[in-house]
């Protein structure tokens, strides 16, 4: 029944606890066919004793299903198949012969797996095949019934200190409902000169476009900032640069990053990519009644930000950083490196 039992590796998301919402982006291998592989988002509630310990989801053990899709209409938790996975390897391991050695050595290869290629590679070997048998034995839940159990990190025999996860949703990546499962992280970070926007854990698959807003905080309702793009370079000395009126990004390997096309001939993009606001411009803030009102220069802005996909608004950031303007629209490099927000 291995075609039916699913490891993944967390790849993305994370758990913002102030805002109550916890996501994540795994990448799934088939335990039987290690080359099928899906990655899909989770939403989930981090429960338990260790509420706000320092544990993030490493790995997800999916059972009793084909593929991802299979799980989406199903709703519960992994608590039917242990409130501590680490009391299960516990149990385990107390049997002692093949199958305690089994839990033993890979709990240490968990460990020391980063990559969803270090997870395959590990699957492959004896070892890793030998593990899997035990944990997908007579301590497994029904492979018959569709069921997901995601366990934190370090993994560790009878170290769960009572921390598990009640999944709520899953979704495969692309899907339109992924994209209120991960909670996005985002950031302004200053390199070679200019500003640069990055944004990570983004639900969607390689080289899709996404149309990246600003939203200036306010205590009212949230108003709506276009970043300005450059249609094209001004080649002639003194020409008139045009700029479009949205910016857009694509998206690789879950993260924010420049069209290919925009950006050749504009330099590189720092560590983790993202779009350059140096090369931007703000343009005016619209409510929610239509009105614009201008951004003044050599000010500070309260900027949140929003994202469009496939024509609909599928996400706003929780928090805001601070942008400072210069004239005409222009986004200042004197904006400081925000760390990452929500």
């Amino acid at each position: 029944m291995l075609n039916k039992t699913w490891l993944g590796i967390a790849i993305g998301g994370g758990a913002s606890v102030l805002y109550g919402k916890a996501g994540y982006i795994l990448q799934f291998l088939n335990l039987e066919h290690l080359n099928n592989s899906v990655s899909c988002a989770v939403g989930g509630v981090r429960m338990g004793a260790a509420l706000h310990a320092s544990c993030g989801v490493s790995f997800a053990l999916m059972t009793g299903v084909g593929s991802p899709k299979d799980l989406e209409a199903v709703t519960g938790s992994g608590f039917d198949f242990a409130a501590d996975l680490g009391g299960r390897f516990g149990e385990l391991a107390k049997l002692g012969g093949r199958a305690g050695e089994a839990v033993a050595n890979g709990v240490a290869s968990l460990n020391k797996i980063q990559t969803i290629v270090d997870l395959k590679a590990f699957l492959g070997t004896e070892r890793g095949k030998v593990f899997i048998n035990s944990i997908t034995g007579d301590f497994a839940p029904s492979n018959s019934t569709p069921s997901l159990f995601m366990f934190g990190t370090p993994v560790g025999a009878g170290i769960g200190a009572g921390i598990w996860y009640e999944w709520q949703e899953v979704y495969e990546v692309g899907a339109m409902s992924a994209w209120a499962c991960v909670p996005l992280s985002w950031r302004f970070v200053n390199f070679n000169g200019g500003l640069w926007l990055q944004i990570k854990d983004i639900p969607a698959k390689n080289g899709s476009k996404i149309t990246v807003l600003g939203k200036q905080f306010s205590w009212g309702v949230d108003g709506v900032v276009h970043f300005m793009e450059p249609d094209g370079f001004a080649h002639t000395k003194g020409a008139v640069q045009r700029f479009r009126s949205q910016t857009t990004g694509i998206i690789e390997n879950n993260r924010l990053q420049e069209d290919p096309a925009f950006q050749k001939g504009r330099g590189v993009a720092p560590p983790g990519g993202g779009i350059n606001l140096s090369i931007r411009s703000l343009g005016a803030v619209r409510d929610f009644l239509g009105s614009l009102t201008p951004i003044p220069a050599e000010s500070t802005v309260d900027l949140g930000l929003a994202i469009r996909f496939e024509d609909q608004l599928v996400w706003e950031s929780y928090e805001s950083a601070k942008l400072c303007t210069a004239g005409n629209g222009a986004i200042s490099t004197v904006t400081q490196n925000s760390g990452w927000r929500y």
